[in-house]
């Protein structure tokens, strides 16, 4: 006989997998309105859905607040597009080949194709919540959203260097709290006599960048395990650890940082290593990584 423990996780699976395959139908139906070009890329984007976390917490949110079957699965929707969406476009900032484990829309439909696909989801959130029953402050609501996603994704083109704490906190409030906060925000909308709740988004907020350092810290990891320089770092992108570890050194050090990763890899010494690579084995050694 299992714990109650153990029958609790098994039915918070049972629900999630359900949610998940009530947002699959729906994805199949927004497939039904796309042809040619954008309708290939978009089944080849959607054939690897990913875990659908903002989905589902849009979903079990709206639920929560008194929303339908039905329309909670649309708002789940609705942030599953959007989110969806800004992977697209931000695959093409980036330059990133592979996404979710394959060359990404990117990399094999071009990047006309891409941001194509990415305005055409953006669309259909919206339309989705054209609705009579779903609350008009929801689509207000994911538009706020859509904005401050997209600020997060400018604000790392916007530095000469790399990030410092704050910005870093800015940015992935930005591009990943937007969502992450938003969909549960707007869950919340369903039920008319909730206002905003301070608390609820500032925790939620926190998390939010709680779960973004997770994923910044597999991507150190990772390249400990591979002996290879992290891509984050090879890329300029903001990392938790990497940030911390910025932020530790001196005014000068953090100027040879920025200089140093911005030539990018290719530049050797007379060791011949790069002044990135110099700097990553030194970062290897800090209190930052060790600990």
């Amino acid at each position: 006989l299992r714990t109650k423990s153990e029958r609790q996780v098994t039915s918070d699976a049972l629900v999630s997998s359900q949610v998940q395959v009530r947002i699959a139908e729906l994805l199949k139906q927004c497939s039904d309105t796309l042809d040619g070009s954008l309708l290939e890329a978009f089944r080849y984007h959607f054939a690897t859905p990913g875990k659908m976390l903002r989905s589902q917490l849009a979903y079990n949110f709206a639920r929560l607040h008194s929303a339908s079957e039905v329309d909670a699965a649309r708002w789940g929707l609705a942030v599953e597009l959007i989110h969806n969406a800004s992977l697209i476009h931000d695959d093409i900032c980036d330059s990133d080949l592979f996404r979710r484990g394959r060359p990404s829309v990117m990399a094999k439909f071009g990047p006309q194709t891409a941001l194509c696909l990415g305005d055409a989801l953006i669309s259909q959130a919206f339309g989705i919540l054209a609705r009579e029953s779903i609350p008009r402050t929801l689509i207000a609501k994911l538009a706020m959203m859509v904005k401050a996603c997209a600020s997060g994704q400018a604000q790392e083109f916007c530095s000469s260097g790399y990030p410092n704490w704050q910005q870093y906190c800015d940015i992935a409030g930005g591009k990943t709290s937007s969502l992450l906060t938003g969909a549960v925000e707007g869950g919340a909308l369903f039920d008319p006599l909730v206002d905003n709740n301070l608390k609820l988004s500032k925790y939620c907020f926190q998390m939010s960048l709680v779960f973004q350092m997770l994923n910044d810290s597999e991507n150190i990891e990772s390249a400990i395990n591979s002996k290879k320089l992290p891509t984050d770092l090879c890329q300029l992108r903001p990392n938790a650890l990497i940030v911390l570890y910025r932020d530790s050194l001196s005014a000068e050090d953090q100027r040879d940082f920025d200089s140093s990763i911005s030539i990018g890899i290719n530049t050797s010494n007379k060791t011949g290593r790069s002044k990135a690579e110099l700097w990553w084995a030194k970062m290897l050694r800090s209190d930052i990584v060790t600990t």
